[in-house]
């Protein structure tokens, strides 16, 4: 169980849940007006790198080549960039966790994907063109759910991210993260079972955050903001997933930290959980297997999961499972 925020931080390099949303914090909002001026130019998402290239960005940072070598040691195998906007940490999420339900065998890639068009199918947004991005999203999850492909036509994920637009796969999934994370802060506000026995109510009121509502309209909806405080409580609750942050600070007196945030519920194991490293200002993915892009993108498209093992089975979903035909 995510258990309260601390204001000091372990400099342990264990694998030990650690919560520490003030340090975390100063390490999100550093550096992040550089990197927005040069984010515009990059892509949304990156290749799939060996954690040598992560440490070859800092090759002359003795301390930050430490803890690269420290990921190692805890196997991780490599890591992906996520454009810096702002939106990193939902976009990191967000195609961490879709890329991982991909490439799930059969029964488990369409039960994971019918429970999140579950949670998506609802939502809605004011501006047409968000509304009309979030559909063509929801869309695309329903086809992975019914037993296709990512997209009709072909066409892998991550050659689906790369639309900027406001209609653009990328934009409806941050934002659709994002109202989750909102409606779960808002409907469970005085819940104490997230956080370790306090609950967001209190959390926002002692960090100065104003009331769940207030955090929520400030920091968690607005596009370009970058997550911070309860938002890792909330996001695991909202998506049913684990979340794993590894920190990268570059002062030589911080050690590599872990912080782990489990979904709540007795025994829920058999949950995806994201692996994403944050240095100053910044969240980039991080890998425990190494990645086979063109096997993931034939997977992608044949509709196959896995790393393209062939074409896709008949769906065989339970009746609890089955959904209704998605209609625009």
């Amino acid at each position: 169980m995510p258990q309260v925020p601390k204001e000091d931080i372990s400099l342990r390099t264990d694998d030990a849940t650690v919560m520490s949303s003030a340090p975390r914090s100063r390490l999100a909002r550093s550096d992040t007006m550089e990197a927005s001026l040069q984010s515009s130019q990059l892509p949304n998402l990156g290749k799939f790198e060996p954690l040598s290239t992560l440490k070859d960005e800092f090759k002359f940072n003795k301390s930050f080549g430490e803890k690269v070598d420290g990921l190692i040691e805890h196997e991780y195998k490599g890591w992906r960039r996520v454009r810096g906007d702002g939106n990193c940490f939902y976009r990191a999420v967000g195609f961490g966790l879709l890329e991982q339900i991909i490439a799930a065998p059969d029964s488990k890639r369409q039960v994971a994907a019918s429970a999140l068009v579950c949670k998506l199918k609802n939502l809605s947004f004011e501006e047409k063109v968000e509304d009309e991005g979030h559909q063509q999203f929801v869309e695309r999850l329903f086809r992975v759910a019914s037993g296709h492909s990512w997209q009709d036509g072909g066409g892998d994920l991550l050659a689906s991210f790369e639309d900027k637009s406001p209609d653009g796969i990328d934009q409806a999934c941050i934002r659709a993260i994002r109202k989750l994370v909102a409606q779960c802060i808002i409907a469970r506000a005085d819940d104490c079972s997230l956080c370790g026995g306090i609950d967001f109510r209190t959390l926002c009121e002692v960090q100065g955050l104003g009331s769940p509502e207030d955090f929520c309209n400030t920091v968690v909806l607005p596009m370009g903001v970058e997550a911070e405080s309860v938002v890792m409580n909330a996001l695991v609750c909202a998506l049913d997933i684990g979340l794993k942050l590894a920190l990268l600070d570059r002062k030589e007196q911080s050690g590599l930290v872990f912080e782990s945030y489990e979904p709540p519920g007795e025994g829920n194991s058999d949950h995806f959980t994201v692996h994403v490293q944050l240095r100053p200002g910044h969240y980039d993915l991080l890998y425990l297997e190494c990645i086979n892009e063109t096997s993931r993108r034939r997977a992608t498209i044949d509709g196959s999961g896995g790393y393209g093992r062939g074409a896709a089975s008949s769906p065989k979903s339970s009746a609890e499972n089955t959904l209704e035909p998605f209609r625009l």
